[in-house]
C-alpha cells in the first residue's frame, strides 16, 4: 500500500485518520530483527540519507542492514564503526 492508496482509502470511508496517519508514518521504514528501524526513503522526504549507527551493533548485523539499505534505497551510510566492523 502506498500514501495514494491510503489516501484513497480515507476518501471512500474505508480507513479512519488516525489508522491512516499510523499506516503513512510506517510506509517505507524496515525494521530489521529488532536491531533497527529503517528509513529507506528518508533521502526522498528530508534531503539527507538514513545513516547506520554500527558502534552498538555486530558486524554481521551491520553488514545486514547496509544489504537492505542498498536493496530499498541503492545506497548505504555507516557511521560511528569499529575497526572489527570495517573487516566484515
Amino acid at each position: 500500500m502506498d500514501l495514494t492508496d491510503i489516501l484513497r482509502a480515507v476518501k471512500d470511508g474505508k480507513i479512519d485518520l488516525k489508522t491512516a496517519e499510523q499506516q503513512a508514518i510506517d510506509l517505507g521504514f524496515v525494521s530489521y530483527s529488532g536491531i533497527a528501524k529503517l528509513d529507506p526513503h528518508r533521502k526522498i522526504r528530508t534531503g539527507i540519507i538514513e545513516a547506520i549507527l554500527a558502534d552498538c551493533k555486530e558486524p554481521e548485523d551491520v553488514v545486514e542492514l547496509a544489504r537492505v539499505m542498498v536493496a530499498q534505497s541503492k545506497r548505504a551510510l555507516i557511521t560511528v564503526s569499529r575497526k572489527s566492523i570495517l573487516k566484515s
